[in-house]
């Protein structure tokens, strides 16, 4: 019996040592900023009232249409950045819950930006690279959405088991 308890005190230990260090990790991630030489803008007032809100509302939204269909989206982690080269419109670490919108893909406009973050969100929940047969995940954005429905059928389809 009391080895019993020192092991399961053990296992505990090691359980919440594992949660700090995920958490270390995450913010080790955040920290690096995103790929293609983008910088990770400083968080004030102004920045997350008219870039990461609305960047936020879209996850809110991607939240409850896989509700809708009984997944769960994980906790994603946020980052605005800034870039010289307005090359990409975001990035995210494959499978790790993290992604990085740019000031342009905000300033786009709604359908634009809402494609950018679906996009990335696919990337960091699910670990699914690009895919050029589906508009959504193409590797450039070249697609033109009507509305932000048409979105929602190419999302769906990479959190129910057809991506």
């Amino acid at each position: 019996m009391f080895d019993r308890l020192i092991w399961l005190a053990y296992k505990q230990v090691i359980t919440d040592w594992g949660c700090v260090m995920g958490r270390a990790k995450t913010r080790q991630l955040l920290r690096a900023g995103g790929g293609h030489g983008q910088r990770t803008k400083r968080m004030d007032a102004g920045v997350y009232r008219s870039q990461r809100r609305p960047v936020i509302e879209v996850i809110y939204t991607a939240k409850r249409w896989l509700s809708d269909i009984g997944v769960a989206l994980p906790r994603i982690e946020v980052r605005i950045t800034e870039q010289d080269n307005h090359r990409v419109n975001g990035s995210a670490y494959l499978g790790q819950n993290v992604i990085f919108i740019t000031e342009d893909a905000i300033k786009a406009g709604r359908l634009a930006m809402v494609h950018t973050v679906l996009h990335e969100i696919v990337h960091a929940a699910t670990g699914f690279n690009h895919d050029e047969a589906c508009p959504l995940m193409r590797s450039v954005a070249s697609h033109r959405w009507g509305c932000e429905g048409e979105m929602k059928e190419c999302f769906l389809k990479y959190f129910s088991g057809r991506g």
